[in-house]
Protein backbone atom coordinates (compact mmCIF):
# COMPACT_ATOMS: atom_id res chain seq x y z
CA UNK A 1 0.00 0.00 0.00
CA UNK A 2 0.90 3.50 -0.77
CA UNK A 3 2.62 5.79 2.27
CA UNK A 4 0.16 8.49 3.31
CA UNK A 5 -3.22 6.16 3.42
CA UNK A 6 -2.92 6.37 7.01
CA UNK A 7 -0.52 5.99 9.89
CA UNK A 8 0.34 2.31 10.50
CA UNK A 9 1.39 2.93 13.58
CA UNK A 10 -1.66 4.56 14.62
CA UNK A 11 -4.09 2.04 12.26
CA UNK A 12 -2.34 -0.95 14.30
CA UNK A 13 -2.87 0.61 17.81
CA UNK A 14 -6.63 1.54 17.08
CA UNK A 15 -7.09 -2.56 15.89
CA UNK A 16 -4.90 -4.26 18.58
CA UNK A 17 -6.72 -2.41 21.08
CA UNK A 18 -9.91 -3.38 19.61
CA UNK A 19 -8.96 -6.79 19.70
CA UNK A 20 -7.86 -6.87 23.39
CA UNK A 21 -10.78 -4.91 24.59
CA UNK A 22 -12.99 -7.89 23.12
CA UNK A 23 -11.17 -10.75 24.66
CA UNK A 24 -10.62 -9.46 27.60
CA UNK A 25 -14.28 -8.65 27.87
CA UNK A 26 -15.13 -12.27 26.26
CA UNK A 27 -12.78 -13.69 29.45
CA UNK A 28 -15.16 -12.27 31.90
CA UNK A 29 -18.39 -13.42 30.22
CA UNK A 30 -16.70 -16.82 30.63
CA UNK A 31 -16.18 -16.75 33.97
CA UNK A 32 -19.49 -14.80 34.73
CA UNK A 33 -22.50 -16.56 33.05
CA UNK A 34 -21.58 -19.88 34.88
CA UNK A 35 -21.84 -18.58 37.78
CA UNK A 36 -24.61 -16.83 37.51
CA UNK A 37 -26.48 -19.57 36.22
CA UNK A 38 -25.20 -21.96 39.40
CA UNK A 39 -26.82 -19.22 41.76
CA UNK A 40 -30.03 -18.15 39.71
CA UNK A 41 -30.20 -21.47 37.64
CA UNK A 42 -31.27 -22.23 34.07
CA UNK A 43 -34.12 -20.15 34.02
CA UNK A 44 -33.13 -17.52 35.96
CA UNK A 45 -30.55 -16.53 33.38
CA UNK A 46 -33.02 -17.47 30.49
CA UNK A 47 -35.21 -14.37 32.29
CA UNK A 48 -31.38 -12.35 32.48
CA UNK A 49 -31.54 -12.98 28.76
CA UNK A 50 -34.95 -12.18 28.27
CA UNK A 51 -34.90 -8.90 29.95
CA UNK A 52 -31.78 -7.96 28.32
CA UNK A 53 -33.76 -7.42 24.89
CA UNK A 54 -33.82 -4.16 25.82
CA UNK A 55 -30.36 -3.88 24.80
CA UNK A 56 -31.10 -3.34 21.69
CA UNK A 57 -32.71 -0.21 22.52
CA UNK A 58 -29.29 1.39 20.59
CA UNK A 59 -30.60 -0.47 17.25
CA UNK A 60 -34.31 1.02 17.80
CA UNK A 61 -33.35 4.70 19.05
CA UNK A 62 -30.11 5.06 17.52
CA UNK A 63 -31.03 5.94 13.46
CA UNK A 64 -27.70 5.61 12.44
CA UNK A 65 -26.65 8.96 14.06
CA UNK A 66 -23.38 7.33 15.31
CA UNK A 67 -22.10 6.11 12.07
CA UNK A 68 -23.50 9.47 10.19
CA UNK A 69 -21.39 11.26 12.36
CA UNK A 70 -18.10 9.84 12.48
CA UNK A 71 -18.53 10.11 8.42
CA UNK A 72 -19.43 13.50 9.12
CA UNK A 73 -16.47 14.24 11.48
CA UNK A 74 -13.64 12.69 9.39
CA UNK A 75 -14.58 14.23 6.25
CA UNK A 76 -14.95 17.68 8.01
CA UNK A 77 -12.76 17.58 10.85
CA UNK A 78 -12.81 19.45 13.90
CA UNK A 79 -15.07 22.22 12.40
CA UNK A 80 -18.15 24.56 13.56
CA UNK A 81 -19.86 22.17 10.62
CA UNK A 82 -18.88 19.31 13.11
CA UNK A 83 -20.05 21.05 16.33
CA UNK A 84 -23.68 21.53 14.76
CA UNK A 85 -23.29 17.70 13.65
CA UNK A 86 -22.24 16.62 17.90
CA UNK A 87 -25.20 19.32 19.12
CA UNK A 88 -27.90 18.07 16.71
CA UNK A 89 -27.23 14.72 17.63
CA UNK A 90 -26.98 14.82 20.82
CA UNK A 91 -30.54 16.76 21.16
CA UNK A 92 -31.90 14.50 18.55
CA UNK A 93 -31.00 11.14 20.40
CA UNK A 94 -31.90 12.64 23.98
CA UNK A 95 -35.34 13.53 22.68
CA UNK A 96 -35.42 9.86 21.18
CA UNK A 97 -34.41 8.11 24.12
CA UNK A 98 -36.59 10.51 26.22
CA UNK A 99 -40.19 9.69 24.14
CA UNK A 100 -38.45 5.17 24.10
CA UNK A 101 -38.19 5.15 27.96
CA UNK A 102 -41.66 6.93 28.36
CA UNK A 103 -43.43 4.19 27.13
CA UNK A 104 -40.66 1.70 28.25
CA UNK A 105 -42.21 2.70 31.78
CA UNK A 106 -46.11 3.60 30.75
CA UNK A 107 -46.58 0.13 29.22
CA UNK A 108 -44.10 -1.75 30.90
CA UNK A 109 -46.66 -5.00 32.06
CA UNK A 110 -48.12 -5.08 28.29
CA UNK A 111 -44.30 -5.49 27.34
CA UNK A 112 -42.86 -8.15 30.45
CA UNK A 113 -46.24 -9.83 30.35
CA UNK A 114 -48.17 -9.83 27.39
CA UNK A 115 -44.78 -9.22 24.91
CA UNK A 116 -42.00 -10.93 26.76
CA UNK A 117 -43.89 -13.69 28.15
CA UNK A 118 -42.55 -12.91 32.06
CA UNK A 119 -45.09 -15.16 34.34
CA UNK A 120 -47.26 -12.82 36.45
CA UNK A 121 -45.51 -14.72 39.38
CA UNK A 122 -42.32 -12.99 38.84
CA UNK A 123 -43.13 -9.53 37.46
CA UNK A 124 -42.71 -8.38 40.85
CA UNK A 125 -39.50 -9.74 40.73
CA UNK A 126 -37.79 -8.36 37.70
CA UNK A 127 -40.10 -5.26 37.27
CA UNK A 128 -37.15 -2.84 38.65
CA UNK A 129 -34.25 -4.71 36.35
CA UNK A 130 -36.24 -3.87 33.60
CA UNK A 131 -36.32 -0.30 34.98
CA UNK A 132 -33.01 -0.22 35.60
CA UNK A 133 -32.19 -1.61 32.18
CA UNK A 134 -33.96 0.73 30.41
CA UNK A 135 -32.30 3.53 31.98
CA UNK A 136 -28.52 1.86 31.61
CA UNK A 137 -29.03 0.86 28.19
CA UNK A 138 -30.20 5.45 27.57
CA UNK A 139 -26.60 6.35 29.00
CA UNK A 140 -25.27 3.46 26.48
CA UNK A 141 -27.06 4.84 23.37
CA UNK A 142 -26.34 8.79 24.10
CA UNK A 143 -22.53 8.35 24.55
CA UNK A 144 -22.16 6.51 21.22
CA UNK A 145 -22.20 10.54 20.10
CA UNK A 146 -18.81 10.85 22.03
CA UNK A 147 -17.36 7.66 20.87
CA UNK A 148 -18.09 8.88 17.67
CA UNK A 149 -16.22 11.64 17.92
CA UNK A 150 -13.50 9.44 19.02
CA UNK A 151 -13.56 6.80 16.33
CA UNK A 152 -13.68 10.01 13.63
CA UNK A 153 -10.68 11.32 14.73
CA UNK A 154 -8.89 8.21 14.72
CA UNK A 155 -8.55 8.10 18.27
CA UNK A 156 -10.44 4.44 18.93
CA UNK A 157 -7.84 2.99 21.13
CA UNK A 158 -9.45 5.49 23.56
CA UNK A 159 -12.80 4.81 23.13
CA UNK A 160 -11.26 0.84 23.05
CA UNK A 161 -10.34 1.59 26.46
CA UNK A 162 -13.33 3.20 27.56
CA UNK A 163 -15.07 -0.03 26.55
CA UNK A 164 -12.73 -2.38 28.23
CA UNK A 165 -13.34 -0.34 31.17
CA UNK A 166 -16.80 -0.20 30.96
CA UNK A 167 -17.19 -4.67 30.83
CA UNK A 168 -14.87 -4.97 33.76
CA UNK A 169 -17.38 -2.75 36.06
CA UNK A 170 -20.85 -4.51 34.33
CA UNK A 171 -19.55 -8.10 34.66
CA UNK A 172 -17.28 -6.99 37.75
CA UNK A 173 -20.56 -5.62 39.64
CA UNK A 174 -22.64 -8.15 38.30
CA UNK A 175 -20.16 -11.09 39.88
CA UNK A 176 -20.11 -9.11 43.08
CA UNK A 177 -23.89 -8.73 43.27
CA UNK A 178 -24.33 -12.61 42.79
CA UNK A 179 -21.84 -13.63 45.87
CA UNK A 180 -23.33 -10.94 47.71
CA UNK A 181 -27.16 -11.70 47.22
CA UNK A 182 -28.14 -12.91 43.99
CA UNK A 183 -31.30 -10.93 42.97
CA UNK A 184 -32.50 -9.53 39.75
CA UNK A 185 -32.51 -5.98 41.33
CA UNK A 186 -28.89 -5.91 42.42
CA UNK A 187 -27.78 -6.88 38.59
CA UNK A 188 -29.76 -4.34 37.77
CA UNK A 189 -28.31 -1.87 40.21
CA UNK A 190 -24.94 -2.88 38.70
CA UNK A 191 -26.07 -2.58 35.32
CA UNK A 192 -27.44 0.85 35.78
CA UNK A 193 -23.53 2.26 37.49
CA UNK A 194 -21.79 0.62 34.97
CA UNK A 195 -23.50 2.34 32.37
CA UNK A 196 -23.38 5.80 34.25
CA UNK A 197 -19.47 5.28 35.02
CA UNK A 198 -18.75 4.31 31.44
CA UNK A 199 -21.09 7.81 30.20
CA UNK A 200 -19.46 10.07 32.36
CA UNK A 201 -15.99 8.61 31.97
CA UNK A 202 -15.79 8.64 28.07
CA UNK A 203 -17.37 12.16 27.83
CA UNK A 204 -14.67 12.88 29.50
CA UNK A 205 -12.40 11.48 27.08
CA UNK A 206 -14.05 12.78 24.34
CA UNK A 207 -14.48 16.45 25.45
CA UNK A 208 -10.79 16.67 26.18
CA UNK A 209 -9.70 15.12 22.76
CA UNK A 210 -12.12 17.67 21.01
CA UNK A 211 -12.32 20.85 23.33
CA UNK A 212 -15.88 22.88 24.09
CA UNK A 213 -18.53 22.23 21.35
CA UNK A 214 -19.74 25.41 20.36
CA UNK A 215 -23.59 25.42 20.32
CA UNK A 216 -23.65 28.98 18.85
CA UNK A 217 -25.61 28.99 15.45
CA UNK A 218 -27.22 25.45 15.87
CA UNK A 219 -31.16 26.35 16.12
CA UNK A 220 -30.58 28.20 12.83
CA UNK A 221 -28.77 25.08 11.19
CA UNK A 222 -30.90 22.64 12.86
CA UNK A 223 -32.94 21.87 10.19
CA UNK A 224 -30.47 21.15 7.79
CA UNK A 225 -28.18 19.48 9.46
CA UNK A 226 -31.11 17.16 10.75
CA UNK A 227 -31.59 16.31 7.10
CA UNK A 228 -27.88 15.86 6.69
CA UNK A 229 -27.48 13.57 9.75
CA UNK A 230 -31.06 11.32 8.89
CA UNK A 231 -30.34 11.09 5.00
CA UNK A 232 -27.37 8.55 5.29
CA UNK A 233 -28.17 7.54 8.99
CA UNK A 234 -31.25 6.31 7.75
CA UNK A 235 -29.34 3.84 5.68
CA UNK A 236 -27.60 2.51 8.55
CA UNK A 237 -30.23 2.53 10.75
CA UNK A 238 -32.60 0.08 8.14
CA UNK A 239 -29.87 -2.34 7.82
CA UNK A 240 -29.45 -2.49 11.71
CA UNK A 241 -33.17 -3.27 12.05
CA UNK A 242 -32.36 -6.79 10.21
CA UNK A 243 -30.18 -7.44 13.69
CA UNK A 244 -32.94 -6.23 15.51
CA UNK A 245 -35.73 -8.38 14.19
CA UNK A 246 -33.37 -11.73 14.86
CA UNK A 247 -32.21 -12.05 18.43
CA UNK A 248 -34.64 -10.28 19.91
CA UNK A 249 -37.58 -11.51 18.13
CA UNK A 250 -36.04 -15.23 18.42
CA UNK A 251 -35.98 -14.66 22.31
CA UNK A 252 -39.59 -13.67 22.58
CA UNK A 253 -40.53 -16.71 20.32
CA UNK A 254 -38.41 -19.19 22.83
CA UNK A 255 -40.18 -17.52 25.67
CA UNK A 256 -43.52 -17.90 24.15
CA UNK A 257 -43.47 -21.35 22.27
CA UNK A 258 -40.76 -23.46 23.88
CA UNK A 259 -39.88 -21.87 27.57
CA UNK A 260 -37.29 -19.14 29.34
CA UNK A 261 -34.87 -21.48 30.63
CA UNK A 262 -34.19 -22.55 26.44
CA UNK A 263 -33.84 -18.56 26.47
CA UNK A 264 -30.33 -18.64 28.29
CA UNK A 265 -29.19 -21.64 26.39
CA UNK A 266 -29.99 -19.68 22.93
CA UNK A 267 -28.32 -16.56 24.55
CA UNK A 268 -25.08 -18.24 25.00
CA UNK A 269 -24.86 -20.12 21.19
CA UNK A 270 -25.58 -15.96 19.87
CA UNK A 271 -22.62 -14.92 22.25
CA UNK A 272 -20.45 -17.45 21.28
CA UNK A 273 -21.16 -16.48 17.95
CA UNK A 274 -20.96 -12.92 18.57
CA UNK A 275 -17.77 -13.59 20.51
CA UNK A 276 -16.05 -14.81 17.02
CA UNK A 277 -17.40 -12.02 14.48
CA UNK A 278 -16.71 -9.18 17.05
CA UNK A 279 -13.09 -10.19 16.50
CA UNK A 280 -13.01 -9.66 13.50
CA UNK A 281 -14.74 -6.50 13.36
CA UNK A 282 -12.93 -4.83 16.03
CA UNK A 283 -9.64 -5.50 13.71
CA UNK A 284 -10.98 -4.09 10.69
CA UNK A 285 -13.54 -0.99 11.88
CA UNK A 286 -10.48 1.23 12.14
CA UNK A 287 -11.33 0.87 8.35
CA UNK A 288 -14.57 3.54 8.51
CA UNK A 289 -13.42 6.20 9.33
CA UNK A 290 -10.46 6.50 7.39
CA UNK A 291 -12.53 5.45 3.79
CA UNK A 292 -15.39 7.95 5.30
CA UNK A 293 -12.64 10.62 4.58
CA UNK A 294 -10.98 9.30 1.25
CA UNK A 295 -12.55 11.09 -1.56
CA UNK A 296 -9.90 10.07 -4.32
CA UNK A 297 -11.74 7.21 -5.63
CA UNK A 298 -8.83 5.59 -6.93
CA UNK A 299 -6.79 5.49 -3.87
CA UNK A 300 -10.07 4.15 -2.34
CA UNK A 301 -10.26 1.18 -4.59
CA UNK A 302 -6.65 0.60 -4.35
CA UNK A 303 -7.10 0.72 -0.36
CA UNK A 304 -9.83 -1.72 -0.24
CA UNK A 305 -7.74 -4.08 -3.01
CA UNK A 306 -4.84 -4.32 -0.73
CA UNK A 307 -7.07 -5.14 2.90
CA UNK A 308 -8.75 -7.95 0.89
CA UNK A 309 -5.65 -8.93 0.12
CA UNK A 310 -3.92 -8.77 3.07
CA UNK A 311 -7.28 -10.26 4.81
Amino acid sequence: MRPGFFHRRQFLKNSVSGVVQHVLNAALVVVTIPLFIRLLGQEGYGMFSLISVVGNLGLVSGLGLNSSLIRSIAQQGKSKESNYDIAVSLLVLGTVLCVILLGGFTFSSFILLDAMNVPPQSLVTVRDFYFLLLLSNAFLVLGQIFTAMLDALEKIYLSNLSQLLYGITYWGLILGSLLIKPSFTLIGIASLLSAILWFVLVAIIALKVWGRISTEGVLQNFRRVFKKQLSFGLQVYSAGLLGFFFEPLTKILLSHFVGIPEVGFFDIAVRIRNQVWSVVGKLFYPLFPLIAKTSDQKRLRLLVHDIEKKT
